[in-house]
């Protein structure tokens, strides 16, 4: 993999990223008219409602992620270091969240999103790239 394409691949996520979070909530309305009643009964319950840190963190990591990727972009030593523990952070931080109702297709860009981000992944780890992030001039 080139520097070119990995950055690329880089783009494309922060792209597909910003049209994911459109898409789920631009398609909120056209979901039946009972899932969407249910939906927003499940939203609005109190025990369901987010807290305030959980708000305080979920922008944390977005904050994280954000400086993460710029990092990357600059092939810098650190942000490689950083993104493994990112993408675990982010899944623990999901796995504890409110349940997500999406249509099938954003549900397939967010698995678009995990391969890409699985191919970075492995990229800056295990290909010819890796060389570029432990040059001394990235540090």
């Amino acid at each position: 993999m080139t520097q070119r394409t990995f950055r690329i691949l880089l783009i494309a996520g922060w792209i597909g990223t910003i049209f994911l979070v459109i898409a789920h909530f631009a398609t909120l309305k056209y979901f039946p008219v009972e899932l969407r009643n249910s939906y927003d009964v499940y939203i609005h319950a109190p025990q369901n409602s987010i807290k305030p840190i959980r708000l305080i963190l979920d922008l944390l990591y977005l904050g994280f992620s954000f400086i993460i990727s710029v990092g990357l972009f600059f092939f810098k030593k650190w942000a490689r270091s950083l993104f493994l523990p990112s993408i675990v952070l982010g899944l623990l931080l999901a796995a504890v969240g409110r349940i997500v109702v999406d249509v099938a297709w954003v549900n397939s860009l967010k698995s678009v999103l995990s391969i890409i981000s699985g191919i970075m992944l492995a990229a800056a780890y295990y290909s010819r790239l890796s060389s570029v992030f432990e040059s001394k001039a990235n540090v």
